[in-house]
């Protein structure tokens, strides 16, 4: 940050910078940064993605998984998402649908609506969905329930992808089963 830049935001009063001081050189390292008043802050938006989503549910739970566990759930669950896409696909007939699976990576496009890009994450033992409609989400596996969901919305990864779906093609989907 600029010496200039912090006297300008220390004089609105909206960070402080070594104790309100404006230092001589920048500030480095991740502990030098400023901070922001939280009556000052911002609220954080998520831009571009206007979909409302659903309250949280409270009876999906996140299972420790072994990494042979993590690797069958995630791989089944990848193999019935490209059935269940293809099906899709060969129902509305659009000539801009494309399915590809690859390397771990599943991308669907869809013309108008943009690209789905759902892929694995071994290492946090997730599956991560980057939606064109709703943004990017993680999905934990709840064994019990044998289905991948998400923390934050309480949604799972079958039903966000056939009400986005069904939506964006304009015909009623069914989630597949994880």
């Amino acid at each position: 940050m600029s010496a200039r830049l912090a006297r300008a935001l220390i004089a609105r009063g909206l960070c402080r910078a070594a104790g309100g001081r404006v230092p001589a050189t920048p500030l480095v390292g991740a502990g030098a940064l400023p901070t922001l008043r939280a009556a000052h802050a911002l609220p954080r938006v998520r831009r571009g993605y206007g979909t409302q989503r659903p309250a949280p549910d409270t009876a999906f739970a996140a299972s420790a998984l072994t990494d042979r566990q993590y690797d069958a759930a995630a791989d089944t669950t990848m193999d019935e998402l490209v059935h269940f896409l293809e099906d899709v696909g060969d129902r509305v007939e659009l000539e801009d649908y494309d399915v590809e699976y690859s390397q771990g990576v599943l991308t669907l496009s869809i013309g108008g609506t943009g690209t789905y890009v759902i892929n694995k994450q071994p290492p946090n033992k997730q599956i991560w969905l980057s939606s064109p409609v709703s943004g990017p989400e993680r999905y934990d596996f709840d064994l019990a329930r044998d289905t991948w969901f998400c923390r934050h919305t309480g949604e799972s990864l079958g039903s966000l992808l056939a009400r986005e779906l069904s939506q964006a093609l304009g015909t009623q989907t069914v989630p597949p089963t994880r």
